[in-house]
C-alpha cells in the first residue's frame, strides 16, 4: 500500500528548506550592503528567530511523517493479521477487539499531535505579531524622538532670535539715553553757568557723567 501523506511531508520539508535558503540569502545581502550596525543586528535577530521557527516546523514535519508511517505500518499489520485469522477460521473476537482498541488509540494520538501542532503554529504566529508590534513601537519611538529634537531646535532658534531682538532694543535704549545725557550736559555747559559752585547743578552733572560711564561699560 502507498503511504498517504508521506509525499506531502516530503514536500513540506523541501518547502521549509527553500525558506531557510531564502532567508539566509536575504540576510547575506543585507550584511553585504548595509553600513549601519543596528539594522544588521536586527536582521541577525530576525534570522535567529526565523531559523528557530523553521527548525520547529522541520521537527514537527519529521515527527508527523514518522508517526504517520508507524500508524500506517500498524494498520497494515492489523489488516494482515485479521485476514490471516479469518482465513484460518480462528475465533478472533478478542484479538480483533484488541486491534480495534489499538487503532483507536493511534487515532487519538494523531489527533492530539495535530492539536499540539495547531497550538504551536498559533504560538509562532503570536511571536510574529509581537515582533511586528515591537518593530512598530520602535519606529514610533524613533519618530517621537525626531519630533522632540526638531521642537527643541525650533525653541532654541526662537529663543535666540528673541534674545537678539531684545539685545538690539537695549542697545537702542542705551544710545538714546546717552544722547539725552549728552544734550543735558551740553545745555548746562553751554549756559556759561558756573555749575561747580552750584551744588544742585554739580550733582546733576556728576550724576549724568556717572550714568554715561555705567551705560558705556554695559
Amino acid at each position: 500500500m502507498d503511504q498517504p501523506g508521506s509525499e506531502d511531508n516530503i514536500l513540506n520539508l523541501c518547502r521549509i528548506r527553500d525558506q531557510l535558503k531564502q532567508h539566509l540569502s536575504e540576510v547575506q545581502r543585507v550584511l553585504a550592503t548595509s553600513e549601519e550596525v543596528t539594522p544588521i543586528i536586527d536582521q541577525e535577530d530576525k534570522l535567529i528567530e526565523t531559523s528557530k521557527e523553521l527548525e520547529k516546523e522541520i521537527e514537527f514535519a519529521k515527527v508527523a511523517h514518522q508517526n504517520k508511517t508507524l500508524t500506517l505500518q500498524r494498520i497494515q499489520l492489523g489488516h494482515s493479521l485479521r485476514t490471516n485469522l479469518e482465513e484460518r477460521g480462528v475465533d478472533s473476537a478478542l484479538t480483533l477487539n484488541t486491534m480495534k482498541h489499538t487503532l483507536d488509540l493511534c487515532s487519538s494520538i494523531l489527533q492530539s499531535q495535530q492539536r499540539c501542532r495547531d497550538l504551536e503554529e498559533t504560538l509562532i504566529q503570536t511571536k510574529k505579531n509581537r515582533l511586528a508590534l515591537k518593530e512598530t513601537g520602535e519606529a514610533m519611538m524613533s519618530k517621537i524622538k525626531t519630533m522632540q529634537k526638531e521642537q527643541q531646535e525650533d525653541l532654541e532658534n526662537l529663543e535666540s532670535k528673541e534674545l537678539k531682538r531684545l539685545q538690539r532694543v537695549l542697545e537702542q535704549e542705551v544710545e538714546l539715553t546717552t544722547l539725552v545725557q549728552n544734550v543735558f550736559q551740553n545745555i548746562i555747559l553751554g549756559s556759561r553757568i558756573n555749575w561747580a559752585e552750584d551744588r544742585q547743578l554739580r550733582d546733576i552733572v556728576l550724576k549724568l557723567e556717572m550714568n554715561a560711564d555705567s551705560i558705556a561699560k554695559t
